[in-house]
């Protein structure tokens, strides 16, 4: 052969070994439980590999990846979320319970997780009984050293993409004014209020925070703090400035104001009728459609809109409220429809829930304000494990709450998705003819609960 032709051909092999290495990931690690035999590799629930584990419990595996993607390795229960750049090769060392892991190799994965637990203790310690002023402060202390953390760590790793850096720069920042939420309610837990004197202060610092928020830019999308926070912005507009008619007729004009991006305008009208349009009020519910439909041209949120009506005629707004019978506080047998007649405001939750806990004063002041009628019940409902029946028992008497304070048990399953509860407290509103007036609805803390029940009633 050649010399040209062998250099020729050396340079060829070469380059395409690199080729193949910049879109190749390898795994390797260790495990410590005895089963299974084998690692995999998730995206989402799609399988993307099978490593088998050897005797010694050593694993190694390769896959090849065209970009940067968030994986999951698995190993039986241990599971190990990774974020993954094609040409890396990662070590993975499983423990024992479901979090327990250790890795190396991937600094993408290491940005997430520094920048969201590491330098921010606050995360966990929304209980802490501080002020409104030093929690704002707090927060925005911790905010300045989250991005300064991911400033320097991406100066030390500059192959980091930097749309990945910009992803969990959005990821910090919007978590960060999210969590400004729910402060009050951690707040009056921890220190065992009933009023939060400072909330008009923090109904201010909220809108200015909210006054940050990018509304067209499409690549937010991706980031559920940012949507989230977008949403409760979009949900106090309507609350301030739109408070009469259809919220979510509301929602959608607020949105054509705030949104110019024709993208991210039905981003959001997807999301808001996503959330809202089944629990819309049957009179309204048509025309709410009918205004999403205008502003859709999406074909998948088009498709989404029309599997709505499903859920509503199961759940939502004038579907029959599922019955149950369960078991209160005292052991006697109580039926939903024993308060056939009444205005029903269902209450779900657990003793181990702390935003639960934070409304119990909220609910037993409602309570008393609708001692006088007898057209309007509060019925709570534990979901509490069996194991915990008598913790919550203590609970009740402790707390004072009265009566109709129901036990799921073993119905738990079964009554969560007969009225979709995916997350607590979970708040239904019942009209007097058994049906849901609106399921997902406020909390005993909002000040226009009493007014919706007595309104209901009074129809």
């Amino acid at each position: 052969m050649p010399k040209l032709s062998i250099t020729l051909f050396l340079a060829t092999a070469v380059l395409a070994g690199s080729l193949l290495a910049e879109n190749r990931v390898v795994f390797r690690g260790t495990v410590q439980l005895e089963e299974p035999r084998e690692v995999v590799l998730l995206q989402g629930r799609t399988e993307l590999g099978v490593f088998p584990v050897a005797e010694d419990g050593t694993f190694k595996g390769e896959v090849e990846l065209d970009s940067m993607r968030q994986l999951m390795l698995l190993h039986g229960a241990v599971s190990a979320p990774l974020f993954v750049k094609p040409g890396r090769e990662i070590t993975v060392d499983f423990g024992t319970e479901r979090m327990d892991y250790t890795f190396s190799g991937s600094p993408e994965t290491r940005l997430y997780t520094d920048a969201r637990f590491v330098i921010y203790p606050g995360d966990v310690q929304l209980t802490n009984p501080m002020s409104w002023d030093m929690y704002k402060r707090y927060m925005q202390q911790g905010l300045e050293a989250k991005l300064r953390y991911i400033e320097v760590f991406c100066q030390a790793h500059p192959d980091i993409p930097d749309a990945w850096r910009e992803e969990v720069e959005d990821f910090t920042r919007y978590s960060n004014y999210a969590m400004h939420i729910n402060w009050p309610r951690f707040h009056l837990q921890a220190v065992g209020a009933s009023v939060f004197e400072e909330e008009d202060d923090w109904r201010a610092y909220l809108r200015e925070l909210t006054e940050n928020i990018e509304w067209n830019e499409p690549r937010l999308r991706r980031t559920g703090a940012f949507a989230s926070f977008a949403e409760w912005a979009i949900t106090e507009e309507v609350r301030e400035n739109h408070p009469d008619g259809s919220f979510l007729i509301n929602a959608f004009t607020v949105v054509r104001e705030k949104v110019d991006v024709p993208e991210m305008r039905e981003f959001f009208v997807n999301r808001l009728a996503q959330q809202h349009l089944a629990n819309e009020p049957v009179a309204t519910r048509e025309d709410a459609k009918a205004v999403a439909r205008e502003l859709l041209t999406n074909p998948n949120y088009l498709a989404a809109l029309e599997t709505i009506e499903e859920r509503a005629a199961a759940t939502g707004a004038g579907a029959p409220a599922m019955d149950f019978t369960l078991e209160d506080a005292e052991g006697n047998k109580v039926s939903l429809s024993d308060f056939r007649g009444q205005v029903v405001y269902l209450d779900f939750w657990a003793t181990w829930c702390g935003p639960c806990l934070a409304e119990i004063p909220h609910l037993k002041r409602l309570k008393a304000d609708l001692a006088d009628r007898d057209d309007i019940v509060i019925v709570a409902v534990s979901i509490d494990r069996e194991r915990d029946k008598e913790k919550w028992r203590t609970m009740v008497a402790d707390l004072e709450l009265g009566e109709n304070q129901l036990f799921a048990g073993e119905q738990v399953q079964e009554i969560s998705r007969g009225y979709e509860v995916r997350g607590i407290p979970h708040f239904v509103i019942i009209d007097r003819e058994g049906r849901i007036h609106q399921n997902r609805t406020v909390r005993p803390s909002n000040p226009q609960t009493r007014r919706m029940l007595e309104q209901l009633a009074d129809s």
